[in-house]
């Protein structure tokens, strides 16, 4: 029986990249008020950045992360970035309709 203290890496991995996108998104929110002051071109802003944020970090943590054979912990980078996009999807579908 695993141990309580077991911590699950696919849970990790998606987390981790959440994580990131979420301290990407204050940035650019943080970026965008002191530059113009206006809250609607943070929309756009943060989804257009956060997709290709998302490139820039993901391909090289999954490269490390396979050099360390650490499969499971790629397993879960790679389903925290398939919910980001899908996200970022469901926000650019929203925002055209």
């Amino acid at each position: 029986m695993p141990s309580s203290n077991h911590k699950n890496p696919l849970v990790i991995g998606s987390l981790v990249v959440i994580f990131i996108n979420l301290v990407i998104a204050i940035s650019c929110w943080i970026i965008v008020q002191k530059s113009t002051g206006y809250d609607g071109l943070f929309y756009f802003f943060i989804l257009s950045m956060i997709g290709i944020v998302q490139l820039v970090y993901v391909l090289p943590v999954l490269v490390f992360l396979r050099l360390l054979g650490r499969w499971e912990l790629i397993k879960g980078v790679i389903i925290g970035g398939l919910i980001t996009g899908l996200l970022n999807l469901g926000a650019w579908f929203l925002m055209q309709a």
